[in-house]
């Protein structure tokens, strides 16, 4: 491994420059064998054109020995990158040599889209240092952007925090500038230091490249500390994100507005406070046809929601959707020394407060401690998902320990966790334990996982995704994974699982028991492949199931398509179920999708959910359409086709990197049949 003060002179594209760096030295390393980077100030920052010309440049730290975990091996093209600091920013660059440039895939050009089949490179910094969460910037070589908030924020550009970046292609390859401001990430001021890693994606060959080399199985102790960034003190104003709807249904005319405020303290907390988010107006996926025994979850792109979202507890035990439309609410999160503190409490048009609370300690790298609080307060009548009972007041509390052990490349992951359901009307009061533990030792070798669970008859969480079927029982659960990636034509990527579980109720009772065997393979790099046989036991019924899957052209940017099917008996009936999708991609601003399902259930007579027998066939057909005018704007239409009627809606969007956001939406997105309805929506960021 060398870090080394670089001397990168911009030279014309026909020469490839790669020489290596006359101060080129060993460098130091931490107790765990990770690379220590000297922080360099830059005299000035650069002119972002893709060129790596500026002195920055020349000043700036030097790392160029990436690795391909995968393959075990050095990459068969070189990459350099480039890292420097001022008072306000971070500066990012890096030089990838490719000797055939011609077939380098630039495809997107949105930002935050679909990025994953073009060649790209991401810098990931854990501005935390804690090893566990990291910030992406990630650029491809047409200069588009893309960014993972590790912690959760909405999409809208202003509101994360912006950056910028320019990108260029030429005869040896291609390379990239990048700005990021130390404002995004709300670190109280002073020095810090953070992790660093890099990775590039080099579609062509289906190589990963990272620096540094942290091992088969990716052991985050291992990145690189970025040492001596100081951190501005700056003067932190609010942002406030105001929206107005004016909608039109049938002959009536409405309008409503609503709010996001932020405001990040000094010591890095976050408070966010909203009025009337909109919950209408969200263009949420169409949720699938094919069966299961639990609730489908949906995603929730409510700014409030979706901001500081790991700071709050998991789905199953609190689930957004639960708070449907409603008054307002306040959030607090942020990170203060080793601890994550996150508070959420919500008022809801049911007259239901709603409140959620987590508090991770992370002890050590190897220890952390998760408690997850949920309470929901509101009258006996409210609304609440069905199968649960209903109080004035509903608590739960969920306490986890994991630990960690990295030996080698091997991995191994330990859990605990306990935690109790108490409510007024002592409807559901109950307690469940469990304990994990899983090993794996990286590509080509096995992984193991063993677990059970204890869940007493009154556990029922009415907030979570925890089907309540599920309380009042305990199981055990094992299973083995196996997956191999290889450098080769044909089966690039092969793998199988296999699990088993055995749950009984707590009387003795057979609650269910399974056996599960899956097995995938990438045939070529654009053409995969996956078979799962399943048999299940859960009285009254003795499901068994067979699964199969293929994608195709899986790298060829708008163009993927796949079929699956399952066939067998669930639920007691003859089942079979058929999806297909398939994209299409014309010139380089319409995109094509059409989409359909197919589900039938054949009852035979005595059935206890249809007595005299009979066949249940639901379907539907998506059809959708878009026109990117710019980036920026575009415009896209959606059919659904189905077994309830027929439903369509037409959007116009304009999602600015500055400025106002957009939306016209012609029909109801969330309407099971066509709806005479018009509306507007405007988002700014102040």
């Amino acid at each position: 491994m060398r870090i080394s003060r670089a001397c990168a002179v911009y030279i014309p594209a026909s020469i490839l420059f790669f020489a290596a760096s006359p101060e080129a030295e060993s460098i130091p390393r931490d107790a765990n064998g990770a690379p220590v980077i000297p922080a360099v100030f830059a005299s000035a920052p650069p002119h972002l054109d893709g060129i790596l010309d500026d002195p920055v440049w020349t000043e700036a730290v030097r790392l160029d020995d990436f690795y391909v975990v995968d393959y075990d091996r050095p990459p068969s093209e070189p990459t350099t990158v480039y890292l420097a600091c001022d008072s306000a920013n971070l500066y990012v660059a890096a030089r990838m040599g490719d000797r055939f440039p011609g077939q380098i895939r630039m495809a997107e050009t949105k930002r935050d889209g679909q990025y994953t089949n073009d060649d790209h490179f991401a810098i990931h910094f854990d501005v935390q240092h804690l090893h566990n969460t990291s910030y992406l910037f990630i650029v491809t070589p047409r200069g588009t952007q893309a960014t993972t908030i590790p912690d959760g924020s909405p999409s809208k550009v202003e509101w994360q925090g912006d950056w910028t970046a320019a990108a260029r292609v030429d005869s040896a390859g291609w390379s990239v500038e990048m700005v990021i401001p130390m404002v995004i990430f709300g670190r109280p001021a002073g020095q810090h230091t953070i992790g660093v890693a890099a990775h590039r994606w080099l579609p062509r060959l289906q190589e990963e490249m990272t620096w540094p080399n942290m091992g088969r199985v990716r052991d985050d102790t291992k990145t690189g500390n970025w040492e001596g960034i100081v951190w501005p003190a700056e003067r932190r104003r609010p942002a406030l994100m105001p929206y107005i709807v004016a909608e039109r249904v049938g002959g009536e005319l409405s309008t409503y507005a609503g709010a996001d405020m932020k405001y990040t303290t000094s010591s890095g907390l976050t408070i966010l406070a909203t009025a009337y988010p909109d919950y209408r107006n969200i263009e949420s996926g169409v949720l699938g046809l094919d069966f299961s025994y639990n609730e489908q979850a949906r995603a929730d792109n409510r700014p409030f929601v979706t901001e500081g979202a790991a700071y709050y507890p998991e789905s199953w035990i609190f689930y957004s959707q639960r708070i449907g439309e409603m008054y307002g609410g306040g959030k607090l999160f942020g990170q203060l020394g080793r601890s994550r503190v996150g508070l959420l409490t919500a008022y809801d048009r049911n007259r239901v407060v709603h409140t959620a609370g987590k508090w991770t300690w992370q002890k050590s790298d190897a220890w952390n401690f998760d408690q997850h609080m949920v309470w929901r307060h509101g009258p006996a009548d409210a609304p609440h998902p069905a199968g649960t009972p209903m109080a004035s007041d509903h608590l739960m509390y969920v306490s986890i320990a994991r630990f960690t052990r990295q030996v080698g490349d091997r991995e191994e992951h330990y859990s605990t966790q306990g935690g109790f359901t108490k409510t007024a009307s002592d409807t559901a009061n109950g307690y469940d334990f469990e304990f994990h533990w899983n090993r794996h030792n990286g590509n080509g070798t096995f992984g193991y996982a063993l677990g059970g669970r204890i869940l007493s008859n009154g556990f029922i969480p009415v907030e979570g995704l925890l089907n309540p079927a599920d309380a009042g029982q305990r199981d055990i659960t094992a299973s083995l994974e196996w997956e191999k990636r290889r450098e080769r034509r044909w089966f690039t990527e092969v793998g199988y699982w296999a699990q088993l579980k055995y749950s009984e109720r707590l009387n003795g009772d057979l609650y269910h028991k399974d056996a599960t065997l899956e097995g995938w393979a990438d045939v070529t790099p654009d053409v995969a492949v996956a078979l799962n046989g399943k048999a299940v036991d859960r009285p009254p019924y003795v499901d068994k199931t067979l699964y199969a899957w293929m994608g195709w052209n899986r790298r060829s940017f708008g163009h993927e398509g796949g079929i699956e099917a399952t066939a067998g008996k669930v639920k007691g009936t003859d089942y079979r179920f058929v999806s297909a999708y398939q994209n299409t991609r014309i010139g380089g601003q319409t995109s094509l999708s059409l989409s359909a399902q197919g589900v039938r259930h054949v009852y035979p007579v005595g059935h206890r959910d249809r007595p005299l027998g009979g066949t249940d066939d639901r379907y539907q057909v998506i059809g959708t359409a878009q026109f990117d005018i710019t980036p920026e704007h575009a415009v896209s239409g959606r059919l659904i086709e189905s077994t309830q009627g027929l439903n369509g809606y037409a959007t116009y969007q304009q999602v600015l990197r500055r400025g106002y956001d957009l939306f016209i939406i012609i029909g109801d997105p969330s309407a099971d049949t066509w709806t005479r309805r018009v509306a507007l929506k405007a988002v700014v960021v102040l």
